[in-house]
């Protein structure tokens, strides 16, 4: 796992309510972890936008970031 990836997970793991049970824990784990991943890529894809980078270039960004091969 890349280390962003263990970051947002890390973060997602606090953010999440302990009073739940195991099932709506992990719907809420979830839920967060997939919103900030998302919070994420947007952020690289507006960037790209301010460069003029393209589609590609964005993707190429956002697996950078996450430390993901291509």
């Amino acid at each position: 796992m890349s280390a962003r990836i263990a970051e947002l997970a890390e973060e997602a793991r606090l953010e999440v309510p302990s009073n739940l049970t195991v099932g709506e824990w992990v719907e809420q784990y979830n839920q967060i972890l997939g919103r900030k991943i998302i919070d994420d890529c947007v952020k690289i894809c507006q960037q790209g936008t301010d460069t003029q980078t393209t589609s590609s270039g964005a993707a190429g960004l956002i697996r950078l970031h996450f430390g993901i091969e291509p």
